[in-house]
């Protein structure tokens, strides 16, 4: 919404009040921006009518941008990536909840079972990795993040009592022996990289080292945190996605149990906020409190489905008005680096018809489009802003036919000015433009 509105930001509307030693802070800030030639204007005070009236206004304009610029299905996308404040929003726990049911009971039928893999306390995931697998659920402190696990003296402890700790490090060797077979001859910038192997190339090189020391001493001679480093690798593999055959059955059941113990030991502790069938979580996302699963690797397109899957569940109960809510208050990072190049274009048009502009000028703000996207969008900013100018510079050529007068240039000269019909369409540069 912020992008949205960042066009219509000309000065603020009035002052921001501060008392204490933040008005102390305010004016030094002034003295600085005065001595530095700076402007004055203070960047916390509204530089936007942002009265409920006017807030309701700007909403639904831009929800009426976004969908002429075809963001909507990516609104609802966005609204879905966020999290919920359940103090501050009651009523949507209750809703995220029922539509998990209606996912669940989906996820039963022929067309959807091999798609997804639903959590379940008592049994092993495949789409996860090891040390998701034993913590099952979202770390609250990140020394129990999986990432971390093979550092945490607790964690060691526990798999030490459940006589995991030795099978894993070996399991690590093993994978480490793959990897460095696999990918030898692979280089590092290699797409293989990056689609199969758990370790970067960096780290290859150092766990072939470390293999050839085992072979040529055996394991006892490494140091402990060299032997912390295979642990580290085992917990990194999800045997859907890697297909090493590690851990094979009897391990994974004997991790489950390790789970349940690992859930034992530290429920109390509020360190993991553990995954629960019956209860909404706020550390996850909205689709992944709906889904409460993962896609399933193997399956080409299942992240696609998936999504539609939980899209629809969530519309059903009645939550497109909060995912559009969402939506518009999705962070899309610094300069939009979440944002792909196409989402960055489309919502710079929106940005530019919020300000409703009597003469609009686009320089090929379509160019990152497919062909069928950029006619639908250039069709309805003509429709939307119908008795205004719009001025045009178009990637595509036939898109000219859209408009009601076109200007052929050839080296900065203009060679041409007729409606597209009445063009010399056997001149030169409009035939090679054309082609």
């Amino acid at each position: 919404m912020h992008n949205l509105l960042y066009g219509l930001k000309h000065r603020p509307t009035r002052a921001e009040t501060y008392e204490g030693k933040a008005s102390n802070v305010e004016m030094q800030r002034v003295r600085d921006a005065l001595l530095s030639g700076n402007t004055i204007d203070d960047i916390d005070a509204p530089w936007v009518d942002l009265s409920e009236e006017s807030v309701k206004d700007a909403q639904a304009r831009g929800l009426e941008v976004l969908r002429l610029v075809a963001m909507d299905a990516e609104l609802l996308a966005f609204g879905l990536a966020s999290r919920v404040m359940p103090d501050a929003e009651p009523r949507l726990p209750g809703l995220v909840l029922e539509a998990r049911k209606r996912v669940a009971e989906k996820v039963l039928m022929p067309q959807y079972a091999p798609l997804v893999e639903l959590f379940d306390v008592n049994r092993y995931h495949s789409n996860i990795s090891v040390g998701e697998n034993i913590v099952f659920g979202t770390a609250r402190d990140p020394a129990f993040a999986p990432e971390n696990l093979s550092e945490n003296a607790q964690v060691r402890a526990l798999l030490v009592d459940t006589g995991l700790l030795d099978d894993l490090e070996q399991a690590g060797i093993r994978v480490a022996r793959l990897m460095v077979e696999l990918f030898a001859g692979e280089q590092a910038e290699s797409e293989l990289f990056a689609e199969y192997s758990i370790v970067s190339p960096e780290d290859l090189a150092d766990f072939r080292a470390l293999l050839r020391r085992i072979d040529d001493k055996g394991l006892a001679s490494i140091a402990a945190r060299d032997r912390q480093l295979f642990l580290w690798l085992a917990l990194r593999v999800v045997i859907g996605r890697h297909r090493l055959g590690i851990p094979d059955e009897a391990m994974q059941a004997r991790l489950v149990q390790a789970r349940l113990e690992f859930q034992r030991r530290f429920a109390e502790r509020n360190v993991v906020d553990f995954y629960d069938a019956q209860r909404f979580s706020a550390e996850l996302s909205i689709q992944d409190n709906i889904l409460f699963g993962r896609p399933v690797y193997e399956q080409a397109r299942a992240q696609a489905q998936v999504t539609e899957l939980v899209r629809d569940a969530a519309l059903e109960v009645g939550m497109e008005a909060a995912l559009i809510h969402k939506g518009l208050g999705y962070n899309v990072g610094a300069s939009g680096a979440r944002l792909s190049y196409s989402q960055k274009q489309r919502i710079a048009i929106a940005r530019a018809l919020m300000k409703e502009p009597d003469l609009l000028v686009m320089d090929e703000p379509t160019s990152g489009l497919d062909p069928a996207l950029e006619r639908r969008i250039v069709t309805g900013v003509l429709e939307r802003t119908k008795g205004r100018t719009v001025i045009w510079a178009l990637g595509h050529t036939e898109l000219a036919k859209l408009f009601d007068r076109v200007l052929v240039l050839e080296q900065g000269r203009l060679i041409d000015d007729a409606p597209f019909t009445k063009l010399s369409v056997d001149a030169p540069a409009l035939k090679k433009l054309l082609a």
